[in-house]
């Protein structure tokens, strides 16, 4: 996808060369993949996938479902509501490695670090994101600065470290003790799909300038239009 966004390809095309009754036509269309006309010189099945908005496809209106349709790189600003979700620096190169000036030969974070789906624990301070919510990930530590931006897939608010654990599934980059010990209060887990990589980060100092953010977040915090509109004009 990365390459593909780096190369301004106007479609990815994926050929099955026999029908799949199995996992992999629901994984495909998880990611925007749909079937198409049938060539002449293919057989078994044709599935392509939109790498920007199309002028003649309406395209959902949903803010979710038009990032897998059109994501992983375009994403809906209309009806989305936006958060700043502070990361700890630790936690951040394990989300994501490709924020990291030095990236390590083994990712701390596992195959979770590299793929597009991905989980984020903190004990919950808010119950308003929803599905298709934008959120900006802000590393905290001496490097402040935003790093990367994605796009709520479902949140979840529990206390039960199993529960948790089960909603998460193979996105996690947290080990069983840390999650017991997040469990001590009430945990928000949010699944999101990784949109953007900030390289260098948008530092705190020019969020603060612009009005994105009145201080530096310690906890998820609703950001309003006009400090949305500001970052995005620089996207």
């Amino acid at each position: 996808m990365d390459h593909a966004t780096r190369n301004l390809y106007d479609w990815v095309w994926f050929h099955q060369a026999e029908e799949d009754k199995g996992w992999v036509p629901g994984f495909l269309e998880d990611f925007g993949f749909a079937k198409t006309v049938r060539h002449a010189n293919f057989g078994g099945a044709l599935l392509a996938k939109p790498m920007r908005p199309r002028v003649e496809e309406p395209g959902p209106t949903h803010p979710l479902q038009y990032h897998i349709r059109y994501g992983p790189h375009h994403f809906k600003t209309d009806d989305a509501d936006c958060f700043m979700i502070p990361v700890p620096p630790r936690s951040a190169a394990h989300l994501f490695p490709e924020s990291e000036d030095q990236r390590s030969l083994f990712p701390a974070g596992g195959l979770s670090s590299s793929a597009i789906r991905k989980a984020h624990l903190s004990q919950a301070q808010t119950t308003t994101i929803t599905p298709g919510s934008i959120l900006l990930f802000y590393r905290s530590g001496e490097r402040k600065g935003l790093v990367a931006l994605g796009i709520a897939e479902k949140t979840l608010i529990s206390d039960s470290c199993g529960e948790i654990l089960r909603a998460i599934g193979r996105r996690a980059i947290y080990t069983v003790g840390e999650v017991e010990a997040l469990c001590s209060r009430p945990v928000l887990a949010v699944s999101f799909r990784q949109a953007r990589i900030f390289r260098p980060e948008i530092p705190l100092s020019w969020l603060l300038e612009h009005g994105v953010l009145r201080y530096a977040p310690q906890y998820p915090v609703r950001i309003e239009r006009e400090g949305l509109e500001k970052l995005l004009r620089i996207l």
